[in-house]
């Protein structure tokens, strides 16, 4: 019997920046409001039919790069775990994506089949 799986390529990256949820109205965490420091880590998943057809270093480091460009050691305001995961799946054309503050809690955001 066949067995049909689904292949992805997976890129992991990370990167530093400030943000703060100046309007959380929950008092157990109303300390987002203020600027907060995390290192956000980042996975992108492409789903792929063949061997290498997509090179992943070479994908990684363009998601770097513009990584680089947009969040990367900057004062992102209120921008969050979710709106960072939409732009990177829209800018990449990626399967699914997932943004973790301090590798812990996060949002992982998938393309519906």
């Amino acid at each position: 019997m066949a067995t049909f799986a689904r292949q992805y390529i997976v890129v992991r990256t990370s990167f530093y920046a400030t943000h703060q949820w100046s309007g959380c109205k929950i008092p157990e965490v109303d300390f987002l409001k203020n600027p907060h420091r995390h290192c956000f880590n980042v996975e992108l998943k492409f789903e792929t039919i063949g061997d290498r057809e997509i090179e992943f270093i070479k994908q990684k480091m363009e998601v770097d790069k513009f990584i680089k460009k947009i969040y990367a050691n900057k004062f992102l305001g209120d921008t969050s775990c979710e709106q960072i995961a939409q732009k990177l799946l829209d800018r990449f054309d990626a399967s699914g994506v997932g943004v973790f503050e301090d590798n812990e809690n996060g949002v992982e955001i998938y393309v519906s089949l």
